[in-house]
C-alpha cells in the first residue's frame, strides 16, 4: 500500500477510523519523501489557518508540530520510505 500526501492528511484529520484500517493492512505500507513534505506543509497550513486566519504566513513552530505529527503517524503504522528499498546501481 502506498500513502500519498492527501491520504496522510486525511488520516491525521480522522485518526481513529483510518488508522485502524491501515493497521489491518496485510501488505507493507510505503510513502515517499515528497508525500511527507506535502503532508507536512498541508497539515501546517490547515493548523495555521485555524489559528491565525487565511492571510497570515505559517509560523515555523506550526510547521515543526506538523512535521512531528506526520513522523509519529508514519512510525505508528510502521511505514517505509519507498525509495530506500530501491537497490543502488552497481558500479562494476
Amino acid at each position: 500500500m502506498f500513502l500519498d500526501a492527501s491520504v496522510i492528511v486525511a488520516v491525521l484529520a480522522d485518526v481513529g477510523y483510518h488508522l485502524a484500517k491501515i493497521e489491518m493492512s496485510k501488505t507493507p505500507i510505503f510513502y515517499s519523501s515528497l508525500a511527507v513534505f506535502e503532508a507536512v506543509i498541508s497539515l501546517a497550513r490547515i493548523i495555521a489557518i485555524s489559528h491565525n486566519g487565511n492571510q497570515a504566513p505559517t509560523p515555523p513552530d506550526i510547521i515543526e508540530l506538523a512535521q512531528e505529527s506526520v513522523a509519529q503517524f508514519l512510525e505508528a503504522i510502521d511505514g517505509q520510505d519507498a525509495y530506500q528499498r530501491i537497490p543502488a546501481p552497481r558500479s562494476d
